[in-house]
């Protein structure tokens, strides 16, 4: 879950908005459209991972379009147009009329990562240049946060979920590297919440049953005869539905099935398609003789 910038809201009372349209009383209406807005979100940065395509900065601006859809004073899917402070903080974003080039300049940076950073540095990175850009009225933390997630997918990993508790330590180590440029805070901050967020995650999995169940790819391999090495590669390269947890690689049981299924599936057109053109051949050189 992305968590939201002062929004009241516990995390039963989001689930029971997502997933039954519910209203809570005490809360305003700008908390439910932020709650009913984040799976939204989610599903647009899952489906951009899947497709792998260069970034562009109109994925920056679907997000936040897509995360403070409703909020009229956000205005989604605009860049600021004037001055904005941060409350609590003393670090000035620059101004609005630098956010288009400021924000071009970080998308072609992600695109070529002319440093060869890992995944996991690089959503790091990208969280925090977004942040300090702060392109938008509203919301800034929120889509630097998705943007993080859609990176750390791409690379295999879950996104990071910054916990509510630790919220006072984020905005610091933040505002640390914006003014101070002491950049240790923040990266080993970021860190321990992904190896949490990992950790939570493959908790998860592993109380599952059935085919829901996840395993490591190594046990995948070992009980449906493949190559471990195979199914890494395919892992690496977001062809197979696994996800990294630590340093290993875990695919649910089912997700594995539908994938070999297909393989097969595949392998079965391409062999009917060789029959059909080796038929072909041996009609013409019948008619011939």
């Amino acid at each position: 879950m992305i968590a939201i910038e002062g929004n009241t809201l516990s995390p039963k009372e989001v689930r029971l908005i997502i997933e039954h349209g519910s209203t809570i009383g005490g809360h305003s209406l700008r908390e439910h459209l932020e709650a009913v807005n984040i799976p939204k979100a989610l599903e647009y940065i899952i489906e951009s991972a899947r497709r792998k395509r260069k970034l562009g900065v109109e994925d920056i601006l679907v997000l936040h379009s897509l995360a403070m859809r409703g909020i009229d004073e956000a205005e989604p899917g605009r860049f600021r147009s004037g001055y904005v402070a941060i409350t609590g903080s003393k670090y000035l974003p620059p101004p609005a009329y630098e956010v288009p080039f400021l924000v071009e300049q970080l998308v072609e940076h992600l695109n070529s990562n002319p440093f060869k950073l890992d995944p996991v540095e690089l959503a790091f990175k990208a969280h925090l240049w977004l942040v300090s850009i702060h392109p938008f009225r509203d919301g800034n933390g929120r889509v630097a946060r998705l943007l993080m997630g859609l990176l750390l997918l791409r690379g295999g990993y879950p996104p990071a979920i910054i916990r509510r508790e630790h919220r006072r330590r984020y905005l610091s180590v933040i505002e640390k590297a914006q003014i101070r440029l002491d950049f240790k805070p923040y990266y080993d901050f970021m860190a321990q919440e992904l190896l949490t967020t990992m950790n939570t995650y493959l908790i998860m999995i592993r109380q599952q049953s059935g085919e829901d169940a996840a395993v490591s790819l190594a046990e995948a391999a070992k009980k449906y005869g493949l190559d471990p090495g195979y199914l890494g590669l395919l892992a690496r390269r977001g062809l197979l539905p696994a996800i990294k947890v630590g340093n290993r690689w875990h695919i649910r049981v089912k997700d594995l099935k539908t994938y070999l299924a297909k393989r097969r599936l595949r392998r079965i057109n391409m062999d009917g398609v060789n029959n059909l053109v080796k038929q072909e051949v041996d009609d013409q050189r019948a008619s011939q003789t």
